[in-house]
């Protein structure tokens, strides 16, 4: 490895690092003071994206293995728009390569994960994850993961395609974000927030219509554990 390669992967480096901070930082600014714990803990037991991204990858080769399909996590750079402007960024994908019939395939994942924290209005244990449309709608990526990991140790996985994406954003609750979010997101609003809540085989979507009121629901159970989707694109 020359003296630039070494420079390169330590910008990289140091790029997932602030991910991962500013990750945080976005959580715990949207989190109300209603849905605090009892002890004023937001998360669990934390896990950084890129930790949960190695325990995904194992569970996916669980259900793809080799020689059939190679899973393994790669650097794409993105191109997205902020502020009228194009930004150009590099994050972690997971990318999944078929190796049938003998011709090769491949589809890249954009990557989602969130500690659990207890709603104590509801009392409920929810997943939150913030997605930007523009980005996953803009023709990087092939599906949506969305990793959830419980108070227990136990993971969810939730996946939806860009298009399914594109579509959630349509009911109600999309016509008060800018109001549910206020100044942070201004400036994007096609920002969108999951809730994402597992009781037994059925999930839920959690969401504001309109501030401080009760949150309402949505079932969301056909994008748990859908791994039948990563051979059907």
């Amino acid at each position: 490895m020359n003296h630039y390669e070494k420079i390169i992967l330590d910008l990289m480096n140091r790029v997932l690092v602030l991910e991962e901070t500013v990750e945080k930082l976005n959580k715990q600014a949207f989190l109300s003071e209603n849905e605090l714990k009892e002890d004023g803990e937001n998360f669990n037991d934390k896990m950084s994206r890129n930790e949960a991204m190695k325990e995904a990858i194992k569970e996916i080769r669980k259900h793809f293995p080799e020689p059939d399909y190679k899973v393994e996590i790669i650097k794409k750079e993105i191109t997205t728009i902020k502020n009228g402007e194009e930004e150009r960024k590099i994050i972690s994908v997971i990318e999944i390569k078929r190796f049938n019939s003998n011709r090769e395939s491949a589809i890249v994942l954009k990557f989602n994960h969130s500690n659990t924290t207890y709603l104590k209005k509801e009392k409920i244990e929810i997943g939150m994850h913030r997605i930007d449309i523009n980005e996953v709608l803009g023709g990087s990526y092939d599906l949506c993961i969305f990793s959830m990991k419980d108070i227990n140790g136990n993971f969810n996985f939730f996946f939806m395609t860009p298009s399914e994406v594109g579509e959630y954003k349509d009911y109600e609750r999309e016509n008060s974000r800018e109001d549910l979010i206020e100044s942070i997101e201004k400036d994007k609003p096609n920002k969108l927030i999951f809730n994402f809540n597992v009781k037994g085989d059925k999930a839920y979507d959690y969401y504001n219509v309109k501030k401080n009121a009760d949150k309402k629901v949505k079932e969301v159970t056909k994008f748990l554990n859908r791994w039948e989707v990563i051979d059907e694109i």
